[in-house]
């Protein structure tokens, strides 16, 4: 039964007069976008301390590696879907990867070359001391004794 001043095309959830509710359908984009925040938060604290120190030696280069293949491949998936959390999530999580990937090789590049640089070094601070390095020829000791 209509009330006086109330159209029946509207439903109470639809009049603008209506108290706001919460639809069934609102509650897993809010649960969405609240573990959305919680995850992106819980991974500043090592974002922060890689970006400020620079120190990523304990990542694996090769499982950072595969982690962004796989994220490059789980976009295919994720950025299909309508906009919702899954995309700032997942935007966060590629991002965040990318950045970790990036420190892996530039530490790997930088100690590479401080390996490289302390090679001539050592062999000319043992050719000072006296002992030079002996080269291995395949079947004998090239400047030391034959075998």
């Amino acid at each position: 039964m209509r009330r006086a001043g109330e159209d029946e095309r509207f439903s109470r959830r639809e009049r603008a007069d209506a108290t706001p509710t919460v639809g069934v359908m609102d509650i897993p984009l809010i649960a969405g976008t609240a573990s959305t925040v919680v995850f992106a938060v819980s991974n500043l604290p090592m974002l922060r301390k890689a970006l400020r120190t620079r120190d990523v030696s304990s990542y694996s280069l090769p499982s950072m590696a595969m982690i962004n293949v796989a994220n490059a491949a789980y976009s295919l998936y994720v950025f299909s879907l309508p906009v919702g959390p899954i995309w700032a999530l997942h935007t966060f999580y590629v991002v965040s990867c990318a950045i970790m990937l990036v420190l892996c090789l530039g530490q790997r590049h930088a100690s590479d070359a401080a390996r490289r640089a302390e090679r001539p070094n050592a062999a000319a601070a043992g050719a000072k001391r006296g002992a030079p390095e002996p080269l291995l020829v395949p079947g004998r000791l090239v400047g030391g004794r034959s075998r």
